[in-house]
Formats: C-alpha cells, sequence, structure tokens
C-alpha cells in the first residue's frame, strides 16, 4: 500500500518531465546535403570568363557543381567522397532540381510556358532538357564525373536516368533519391508526349 502511495505521488511528475521534453524539441534538425554552387546555379553568368555558363554549359561546373568545390572554377576536393560531412546531394537530384528551378524561372513553373517544347509532364522535359539545352547530356556528365575523372564516386544517378528516360515506359514524375529540394512541375494537360510547338 505504501509502494503504490509513493508511485501515485511520483507518476505526476515523471508524466511532466516526459511532456516537457516532447515539447522541448528532443532532436536536432538534420543536415542538409551540400547541393550547387551558387556559380554553377547561375546559367546565365560566365563567372570566370571562359566561356560557359553555369550548370549548363561550364565544363568545371558539370564536374563539380558542389558548394565546396570553386564554382566554375573547378577545385579539387579533399576526402574520400561520401564520407564527409555534411553529406552531399545526388548527382540526379542536384540536376532534377535544377531543371525544376529553370521551368520555375523561365517558365513560371508551367510546362505550356516553355518555349517551342509544350510537354505533357516534366520527365519528358527533363529528357529533352538534358538532350538539347545542356552542351553535355546528363548521362555523360554522370558518367565522366563517376567513371572517367572519378571525382564523385557512383551515387546511383546513371540508374535514374537511365529509368527515366531511355524506359520503355518512363515515369510522369521524376524520381527523388532522397535529396530533392523542390517539388514536381505540374502537369501540362494540353501537352503532348513528343513535345514540339508550344508559345
Amino acid at each position: 500500500m505504501e509502494t503504490t502511495k509513493r508511485l501515485n505521488m511520483f507518476l505526476p511528475f515523471v508524466l511532466f518531465i516526459v511532456i516537457g521534453a516532447l515539447f522541448a524539441g528532443g532532436s536536432p534538425d538534420p543536415i542538409k546535403p551540400k547541393t550547387m554552387d551558387i556559380e554553377c546555379q547561375d546559367y546565365t553568368k560566365d563567372a570566370d570568363n571562359d566561356g560557359g555558363f553555369g550548370f549548363i554549359s561550364d565544363q568545371d561546373c558539370q564536374d563539380y557543381p558542389y558548394t565546396d568545390g570553386n564554382g566554375e572554377t573547378l577545385s579539387q576536393v579533399g576526402g574520400s567522397w561520401g564520407d564527409q560531412e555534411p553529406p552531399y546531394q545526388t548527382y540526379w537530384d542536384l540536376s532534377v532540381d535544377f531543371v525544376r528551378v529553370f521551368v520555375e524561372i523561365e517558365c513560371s513553373n508551367n510546362l505550356a510556358n516553355c518555349a517551342s517544347t509544350n510537354f505533357n509532364n516534366e520527365v519528358q522535359f527533363f529528357c529533352w532538357f538534358s538532350a538539347n539545352i545542356m552542351s553535355n547530356d546528363f548521362y555523360s556528365i554522370y558518367d565522366r564525373a563517376f567513371n572517367q575523372i572519378q571525382s564523385i564516386t557512383d551515387d546511383g544517378s546513371i540508374q535514374s536516368y537511365n529509368d527515366a528516360c531511355t524506359a520503355l515506359t518512363p515515369p510522369t514524375t521524376l524520381p527523388d533519391m532522397g535529396t530533392s529540394n523542390t517539388s514536381p512541375i505540374p502537369t501540362n494537360g494540353g501537352g503532348s508526349g513528343g513535345g514540339s510547338g508550344g508559345k
């Protein structure tokens, strides 16, 4: 009886501590992955005067676009890829975010407003953008980084590219490898699978 009385007396204190811990914010925010350097994001400027404009056409940005690099002037990054803190955005998600931001800026986040394309969904636009706007398509950029200059360890981006741009039945929304910072581009109901036309 005495033990039950003591337990009943301490129960409100324990409950108060548990509820207080929940509202105090028990776990810290997760570390955000490193994303694209500002010079590489800005496709309207040639920051190093080499004729390349950001990620679209500057080879150094394509070889190493991350914030711990040196933008349009490629710098070697020390350490072992994937073991550094904070972690890195996958090359795929970085490319997807880049194209989505491009559509947001240039087309008011509406595929119907993207001149001379008129695609139905973001996968079609992304693959067209890769082949027609980028100086090197995304597959070639990933292959060079992972297999030729080996500045980055293969993070699954080549497979994601193949799943989206070379699949017999491609998805309508670009896959997220878990590090994307953007939302899918809305579907264009008046668009077509092959694109063309548009405004």
